[in-house]
């Protein structure tokens, strides 16, 4: 009796096993989950518009006290004039670095989604505008940074490689050319677009003067 009790639980169990791994992706893939053709990328262009705008206050705090432009003119402002760290001084310089990665991890996705479409292709150049742009800031407060393999933690890389400030420079001025140059005011304008509302003759301009 106690052997066929055993026998009856060990045939429910690996029934219950069983049953909890068929059809286990398509029972835990969400039906109404957002993918790439329901999803608008412009929509992260400005979010990454928007996340890189708040790095201009982080060096104010910070940065900007290195020139002694704002010496003294107040006690908060203590953390560059004097040329010592004080208070959140370091908290302040690693946001540059955090929020501008974070930028270009949302144009990154943008750009993926839009790749090889002809209609989209003023977003993916203002994408690549935006990056040299947030890249730039970067790599002119911390030098050598990651650049030729930033973004591509899906393919595998999330301990990229630091690219000498020199090269990056060379990198961007490069892909800077290419995008502002292809710019089309006549094909499909980007839009929630923070910074110009889709105007590609001031995208154009914008790109032009990064290139000084």
């Amino acid at each position: 009796m106690k052997k066929r009790y055993l026998y009856s639980c060990l045939l429910a169990g690996a029934t219950l096993i069983a049953s909890c791994t068929k059809n286990f992706d398509a029972i835990n893939t969400p039906a109404n989950r957002t993918t790439d053709a329901l999803f608008v990328p412009d929509f992260l262009m400005s979010q990454a518009q928007f996340q890189f705008s708040q790095t201009g206050y982080d060096q104010l705090l910070f940065q900007s006290m290195w020139i002694q432009g704002l010496s003294s003119t107040y006690d908060y402002y203590y953390n560059g004039d004097k040329y010592v760290l004080r208070g959140s001084g370091t908290g302040y310089y690693n946001r540059t670095w955090n929020r501008g990665y974070g930028a270009l991890t949302l144009v990154d996705e943008m750009k993926s989604l839009v790749a090889g479409n002809s209609a989209r292709t003023n977003l993916n150049n203002c994408g690549t505008i935006l990056r040299v742009l947030f890249m730039q800031r970067i790599t002119d407060l911390y030098g050598d940074a990651p650049y030729s393999q930033e973004g591509q933690a899906k393919a595998g890389i999330t301990t990229p490689v630091f690219d000498k400030q020199q090269a990056i420079y060379t990198a961007m001025l490069t892909q800077l050319d290419a995008a502002t140059t292809a710019l089309d005011a006549s094909k499909d304008k980007p839009g929630a677009d923070l910074f110009y509302g889709g105007d590609i003759a001031k995208w154009k301009r914008l790109g032009y003067s990064l290139m000084l």
